[in-house]
């Protein structure tokens, strides 16, 4: 058995790369509190249940 590799033709090989940027922006909110699962403190129910998100919002992450 003979295998033999050619090199692949100079047309191929003289490609101009692509050059391509991705910006990604994040924005959430951070609450400070203390004694959070306090039954008189209302931040936990507050930040879970607020309206307008897309999905539940992650109390812990």
């Amino acid at each position: 058995m003979n295998l033999s590799l050619s090199r692949p033709s100079n047309s191929i090989t003289k490609l101009a790369p692509l050059h391509q940027a991705v910006t990604v922006t994040f924005q959430y909110a951070v609450h400070f509190t203390a004694s959070l699962f306090a039954p008189d403190n209302p931040l936990l129910s507050q930040v879970v249940t607020q309206t307008g998100a897309a999905r539940p919002a992650n109390a812990c992450s």
